[in-house]
């Protein structure tokens, strides 16, 4: 089971309503019968006959107890947890919540709720300690019944009853965050605080910058922005937003996937929202604090209007030319980088001027909170000239092939393990997308040398002048990464042969193509003359940790064999035919394992 925690006050046990999961919401109504929920909520009247209550049952809207009233489970209020499984279950199989939230609870209260045993653990409150005997009690409950677990994180939703203790708050929860760690033994386990209402705090604008920079703070932790959200009474989120938190929720989570694409509904929520007047209010929704995303002038999403699979869609940066400013900022430790080999965005061109930048970023070397062009690790994207652009450090190189106005491009730069003195060889590769071609016949636009390394970066940076970024996306090295970032339902292993086209998984593999397309468009090829016969294998897309062995046999019982050998050029092998009337041939690779 992968096991996440939501924990905290009415808005963290959940204020929205089952009854009005109609139209675009009607799909959070059903029960979720592949997730799990382990619920408490102290204000519950029944808590020993209910068969809901500290049970592990089937998710569903109504385990949250809006008031004291509530005798019966599922009550007619849900909270972030119905919406952030939505996604969990996307990315995990067997998802399972535990949530304790009591609504009107502090964190500041001296012995009471939420006040953590550090430093005094006579300061303890019952529902700290509820805390942490409900998750032990749903975790052992799973080990009883022969389930083994990963515990994921904390989502904590909680401080409108702290609003008053701006000073004191940020001690409060970093020794919450301790005490939870300690006793539970999990010394980093991740903890995701979510903002408060905006309309909450619109008279204490302080307040969520403390919950943000607690987030910074604090290690392992992030932050749930609550932009474009409303509520129902200036504290508690309405059903829709309710459902927006969740989301972004459940993308905090799995933040960390290899493929960041703006249409997640972390990002936008404008197609889940009734109100007409509440979807205008996504055209385009500010990225500045959201996801662990820094801008320095703010970064917005834009819904896109381009063809193919953009079609109302969305991406990140600036659309046209009526909107100058230069936008920058950075997604700090938002994509496993430490073990990437490539990395790639798609690329929108609004006009032959359009200014783009992804890179992975290194240290914010002046301290201005920002990423800037001269802190980049490895960069690719578009110039002011019309030309591709491939950025080492202070280094740039351009492609000699431009781009055109108003299409999409895949960019993907890979680099190989670094020689003896420490440095690697990059190389940019361009497809576009709105025509479906490979530039320069699919073989490298520029390349750059130098001193490459991923897990000093620090997280995604951007630049935009006029432009839009989407589907950035990292890959780690080897079989694993390719199959990992590009083909994750490719089930069947090297040697398999998913798309039934007598090629297994391990060619596509080392020569770049689609496991599930039927396709052998460049691979070998064999030529005769009238006293030779040739077999001539072009070069490896993938020539860093794969080897190509031919193997030559007259009666296919006994094999001579070539050197195993990295093509990273088209390569012959040419035998004379006189000498060998009757010849058999195999082409083998191996991919070599890190």
């Amino acid at each position: 089971r992968d096991v996440f925690i939501f924990a905290g006050q009415s808005n963290g046990d959940g204020r929205g309503l089952a009854s009005e999961l109609t139209g675009p919401l009607a799909e959070f109504a059903a029960p979720q019968s592949d997730v799990w929920i382990y619920f408490s909520n102290l204000r519950f009247q029944n808590p020993t006959t209910d068969p809901l209550y500290r049970n592990w049952v089937e998710l569903g809207p109504g385990f949250s107890v809006p008031t004291v009233r509530t005798t019966e489970l599922p009550s007619d209020a849900f909270g972030p947890e119905l919406a952030a499984a939505t996604v969990l279950n996307e990315e995990f199989e067997n998802v399972a919540i535990i949530k304790v939230a009591q609504g009107g609870t502090a964190l500041g209260r001296v012995g009471v709720e939420w006040h953590p045993p550090i430093p005094n653990p006579d300061n303890v409150g019952e529902l700290y300690t509820e805390l942490i005997t409900v998750v032990e009690e749903a975790l052992q409950a799973l080990t009883d019944q022969g389930d083994t677990y990963t515990l994921h994180g904390l989502y904590w939703h909680q401080g409108e009853s702290d609003t008053n203790r701006t000073s004191s708050y940020p001690g409060l929860l970093d020794n919450f965050v301790q005490s939870f760690r300690r006793d539970l033994g999990k010394p980093n386990l991740r903890f995701i605080i979510g903002e408060l209402a905006p309309e909450r705090t619109q008279d204490i604008p302080v307040f969520p910058q403390i919950q943000y920079q607690a987030s910074r703070d604090i290690r392992n932790a992030s932050f749930v922005s609550s932009v474009n959200t409303r509520t129902t009474d200036g504290t508690h989120f309405d059903t829709a937003s309710c459902i927006t938190m969740g989301l972004r929720v459940g993308e905090a989570f799995v933040k960390n996937r290899r493929v960041l694409d703006f249409n997640e509904n972390g990002f936008g929520i404008a197609e889940l929202a009734a109100q007409d007047e509440f979807v205008d209010d996504f055209g385009t929704s500010e990225l500045n604090q959201r996801g662990d995303f820094v801008a320095q002038t703010g970064i917005e999403i834009i819904t896109t209007e381009s063809s193919g699979n953009y079609l109302g869609g969305n991406a990140i940066g600036i659309p046209d030319s009526t909107n100058t400013s230069v936008l920058s900022g950075f997604l700090e430790g938002a994509l496993p980088l430490s073990g990437a080999r490539s990395m790639q965005a798609s690329f929108f061109a609004h006009e032959s001027d359009s200014t783009l930048l992804l890179a992975g970023w290194n240290q914010d070397s002046n301290s201005n909170d920002a990423f800037e062009s001269n802190e980049t690790g490895l960069g690719i994207g578009l110039g002011n000239d019309g030309l591709f652009r491939l950025r080492l450090g202070g280094n740039e190189v351009t492609s000699s092939i431009t781009y055109q106005s108003g299409d999409w491009y895949q960019l993907q730069a890979t680099w190989s393990e670094p020689d003896a003195a420490g440095q690697s060889q990059a190389n940019l590769f361009v497809t576009n997308l709105t025509t479906g071609t490979l530039l320069n016949g699919g073989q490298s636009v520029a390349s750059i040398t130098g001193l490459i390394s991923p897990a000093t970066w620090q997280g995604i940076g951007l630049l935009v002048e006029q432009g839009l970024i989407d589907d950035i996306g990292v890959e780690g090295p080897g079989y694993a990464g390719w199959v990992e970032n590009r083909f994750p339902t490719l089930t069947s292993g090297p040697a398999g042969d998913d798309d039934q086209d007598g090629i297994q998984n391990a060619f596509e593999y080392a020569y770049g193509l689609d496991p599930f397309t039927p396709s052998w468009e460049g691979g070998p090829s064999t030529i005769f003359s009238e006293d030779e016969f040739t077999l001539s294998i072009p070069e490896l897309a993938r020539t860093e940790d794969v080897l190509v062995e031919v193997q030559t046999s007259e009666d296919l019982t006994s094999w001579q064999a070539t050197e195993p050998t990295s093509i990273d050029e088209s390569q012959n092998f040419t035998f004379p035919l006189l000498a060998n009337p009757r010849l058999f041939f195999t082409m083998s690779v191996e991919i070599c394992e890190e």
